[in-house]
């Protein structure tokens, strides 16, 4: 029986829930359905049937998202599934292909999703814009190098607290970096739950300007989640991480890789780091998404995009942009960079630059000086990260 492809109906729900719960090493629970459900009615899904069985699921989420200089609704791709039944036969390709076209139909210039596995999605046009740290440090080596001073209160709040207050402060505090994707309201609960032995902590100076989510399991603080507006409520929020008793070891998860902490430190080769990848991005419509962000000088650029997986982004553009704002269309001049759209992804936050790539073999340059005047066009003065992703 061939493979149908189609978008996911709500007699469709349980079946694709548990075709992911499966995937992702679960057992299916209907308790969980209201909650799956909450999700499937954000978004598009699409799914692979073989006969009445989805055996292939894709979510596509439209969340808002940061870039340099303003918010772009993106596509954000989450629960990529196939079963091992129906490897290596093509069902993710068309199920990508699906929902990169329906998102390009939709007017969607940006996609964004977080990989479970790194060489898959670059042959569906998404790079590696932004990366991630996890943490390990002995608390005995938490010391800070100098004296930090705040004039705020630090208050452990409950369930309810957090889940009026928690929300709030995480978008305020997203303005300062490109890349942070706005929770959509089913998210929280996952961070927020009266089932998982959580502690729920903020600091308040007038305002909440910020918050933390641990757990604590055998001597080891797990923080889940720091986000501060302010450099006094960071060192706050850290401190009080740091003072938890009857602890030896504090671990954080997915916290920027340009973070302060490390520089805060009396130590600073205590603070144990691992890289990850973390945001992989799309660009669904070349020239819409070059015009949607800012640049930090003045500049006119002509890229040529090579782009297989969506073809109507194949060709020459010409990017002039600046501080105040940029516009991106097509041209005849010759360029003076080419690269492929997973390539175009990869600066695009500002937290890569073009050279590198260029080394790599990646990027062509054809005008001499061109990638080091890219490089100067898309830095940004913070990496580009999420708290969450899809």
């Amino acid at each position: 029986m061939p493979i149908e492809y189609r978008r996911i109906t709500e007699d469709d729900l349980v079946s694709a829930a548990r075709t992911q719960a499966w995937a992702f090493h679960d057992q299916f629970d209907e308790s969980n359905l209201p909650r799956a459900r909450e999700w499937f009615e954000l978004g598009d899904y699409i799914g692979a049937f073989d006969g009445p069985d989805a055996v292939g699921v894709t979510e596509r989420l439209p969340l808002e998202m940061t870039v340099p200089g303003g918010v772009v609704t993106t596509a954000c791709i989450g629960g990529v599934t196939v079963l091992p039944s129906h490897r290596r036969r093509g069902l993710l390709t068309e199920m990508m292909k699906r929902q990169l076209t329906a998102a390009h139909e939709d007017g969607t210039i940006l996609s964004a999703l977080e990989a479970s596995e790194a060489p898959i999605y670059g042959r569906y046009g998404y790079g590696i814009a932004a990366m991630h740290d996890n943490w390990e440090i002995d608390r005995r080596r938490t010391g800070y190098r100098q004296e930090y001073k705040w004039n705020g209160s630090i208050h452990m709040v409950t369930t309810d607290r957090a889940r009026e207050v928690f929300p709030e402060v995480y978008w305020r505090s997203a303005g300062s970096r490109a890349g942070v994707v706005q929770p959509p309201k089913p998210w929280w609960p996952n961070m927020i739950d009266d089932k998982q032995p959580n502690y729920y902590v903020e600091y308040r100076e007038g305002d909440v300007e910020g918050m933390a989510i641990y757990q604590i399991k055998e001597q080891v603080v797990m923080v889940s989640m720091l986000i501060a507006r302010t450099e006094a409520a960071y060192a706050a929020l850290w401190n009080f991480c740091f003072s938890i008793d009857l602890v030896k070891t504090v671990k954080a998860w997915a916290r920027p890789t340009d973070d302060p902490l490390m520089w805060m430190l009396h130590d600073a080769r205590a603070l144990e780091r691992k890289t990850y990848d973390r945001t992989w991005l799309r660009l669904v419509d070349v020239p819409k998404a070059l015009s949607s962000r800012t640049y930090a000088q003045e500049d006119e650029i002509v890229f040529e995009v090579r782009d297989e997986f969506c073809p109507w982004n194949d060709g020459v553009y010409e990017l002039n942009g600046g501080p105040s704002g940029a516009v991106c269309t097509p041209t005849t001049k010759s360029p003076d960079i080419t690269l492929a759209a997973d390539d175009l992804a990869v600066p695009y936050l500002g937290g890569f630059p073009f050279t590198p790539l260029a080394h790599a073999g990646r990027v062509v340059e054809h005008t001499p000086g061109a990638l080091h005047r890219a490089d100067a066009m898309f830095a940004t003065p913070l990496k580009p990260w999420s708290p969450m992703l899809t």
